[in-house]
């Protein structure tokens, strides 16, 4: 028997949903609710997202131990529905994990761990990058009909919103911290050594650049000792 969605439900679950994660500041946050939601919403399956990090997929979070441990064992084996998304297959379906032999190595793992469909969907930035992977996997084969194939696409993409616009706010209020960091470290050096603004912005990216360190490091440095690195 597949799984059904009814219309009115659907856009009450999206609803909530996003309210839920306009709520929250961190992308651990918006993960983990991603991933509890879902798993609430969602049928009797469980939700985990892997994230792209330096052209890597991390396990981020996972609504079932079982769930997480299947992700892991692909990220180890380096086969299974996550790693052929991120070599450019688009979105995997798998309707009975049992019967594939796509994953000669991981589908036995999985099966053995309680699954049987599954389903694992891109996750993409504004820009169309892969921020990770959206994976849904239900204990019953043929669970996942076409219908609900929708839902989920659409509940993946409400979710690399919420995550894209969390990582994109995150990355925005570093960039002013660190504005904020450098503007106080060129204050300290005119007032120390009597130079004017652009001056003193010279010598702190001198000493970043001859350091190899960031340069809001070298500004959070001198803030905090009133002197230039050592």
């Amino acid at each position: 028997m597949t799984i059904s969605v009814v219309p009115a439900r659907r856009t009450r679950d999206f609803a909530e949903l996003a309210m839920h994660l306009h709520r929250l500041d961190s992308v651990d946050d918006v993960a983990g609710a991603i991933v509890g939601e879902g798993s609430r919403i969602l049928a009797g399956g469980a939700v985990s997202i892997l994230l792209n990090h330096r052209h890597h997929l991390v396990p981020q979070a996972a609504s079932h131990p079982a769930l997480r441990a299947a992700d892991r064992v692909q990220l180890e084996l380096e086969q299974g529905p996550a790693i052929g998304l991120t070599a450019g297959c688009g979105a995997v379906h798998c309707p009975d994990l049992a019967a594939s032999d796509e994953w000669p190595l991981w589908s036995p793992v999985a099966v053995a761990h309680g699954w049987r469909s599954w389903v694992t969907l891109p996750l993409q930035s504004r820009k169309q990058h892969l921020l990770g992977v959206l994976s849904f996997a239900h204990p019953r084969p043929h669970a996942i009909s076409a219908e609900f194939g929708c839902y989920l696409r659409d509940f993946s993409i409400h979710a690399a919103i919420a995550l894209d616009t969390t990582d994109t706010r995150h990355n925005l209020q570093r960039a002013i911290e660190a504005q904020t960091r450098v503007g106080h470290a060129v204050g300290v050096l005119m007032e120390r050594f009597t130079l004017d603004a652009d001056q003193a912005f010279a010598v702190l990216r001198r000493y970043s650049q001859d350091r190899n360190r960031k340069l809001r490091d070298v500004a959070g440095e001198v803030v905090h000792t009133h002197r230039l690195p050592r």
